[in-house]
This record gives structure tokens, C-alpha cells and sequence, in this order.
């Protein structure tokens, strides 16, 4: 088996470590570098649980090789995003009041696409909200409280910035 050195940035903080060609990112991040704000469900990308940002764009963690993972390479994960920070707060805050029944299961996907959703597109539509919605399922709420939390975080942050 072939071990790669690999060197790239979770959540500010530079990591170097040896990877095998087959191994995920999701693998790297929950088993090797213990993170536990991340997590897998159905290893073929269809569930959202292990979204993370890579480089700003969401991605689904099981699916992206941690061989191909650079120097350049930052990755975010929910783990960073908190009630005190920019607009983060914003996003957080607003899963916690429109859809409270959202578990930690499903709750870092969903926080992670919610603030790629919002820095590509302050105002969304609903339509784009459902779009984004639907790389994700979520059995502990309606989906349209996830609507809602998505909106009101894209009001806040418009109000914010007023």
C-alpha cells in the first residue's frame, strides 16, 4: 500500500499526515484526526451528513480521495462555525429558532451548505433553497422549517450588512 504525505488546513489549523490512496476525506477527518464535527451516513454522497468546504465549495467528504488533497487545500466544517463569528452566527442561530428539531446529525451538513448557499447568493429563492435542501435528508424535521432557517439566516445577514 502506497502512503502519501499529504499537508492541508481544517478549520485554521494545518495538518500533515500520511494517507493511503483509497482512503476519503470523511475517513481522514473522523478516524485518523478524530474530529467530531463531521459525520458520514451513507458513504455514496447522497445523505449531506458529511458536507464540509473544501476550498469554499461544498463537497461531500465520503466522496472526495484525502489523496488528492494539496497543501493549498482548506477545508471548514460545521465544528467552526459558532454564535459569535460574522455571519456564521446568523446561520446558526437561525436552524436553532426556525428548525429546532434539526439533530446533530444532520445539523453540520445542512449549516455547511447553508453558508455556501448564502455566500454565492445572499437572497435565495425558495426554489434554490430547495435545491440546496435536497443534497440532504433530514427525517427529524419538515423541510420547510429548513426553508424557513434559511431565510431568516438570509435576513439577518442582509440586515447585518445594512
Amino acid at each position: 500500500m502506497t502512503l502519501l504525505k499529504r499537508q492541508f488546513i481544517v478549520n485554521g489549523c494545518t495538518n500533515e499526515v500520511e494517507v493511503s490512496s483509497h482512503e476519503t476525506v470523511l475517513y481522514l477527518l473522523q478516524q485518523r484526526l478524530q474530529r467530531d464535527d463531521i459525520n458520514g451516513g451513507c458513504s455514496r454522497g447522497d445523505c449531506g451528513a458529511c458536507t464540509l468546504l473544501l476550498n469554499g465549495e461544498p463537497v461531500h467528504a465520503c466522496l472526495v480521495l484525502a489523496a488528492e488533497l494539496t497543501c493549498a487545500d482548506v477545508i471548514e466544517t460545521a465544528g467552526n462555525m459558532t454564535l459569535n463569528t460574522g455571519n456564521d452566527r446568523h446561520i446558526v442561530s437561525a436552524y436553532q429558532n426556525y428548525a429546532p428539531g434539526v439533530c446533530d446529525f444532520c445539523r453540520p451538513g445542512l449549516l455547511i451548505s447553508t453558508k455556501a448557499l448564502l455566500s454565492e447568493m445572499p437572497t435565495p429563492t425558495d426554489e434554490r433553497i430547495r435545491e440546496m435542501i435536497a443534497g440532504h435528508l433530514c427525517r427529524c424535521t419538515g423541510y420547510d422549517q429548513l426553508v424557513e432557517a434559511v431565510n431568516a439566516a438570509a435576513r439577518a445577514i442582509s440586515e447585518d450588512a445594512a
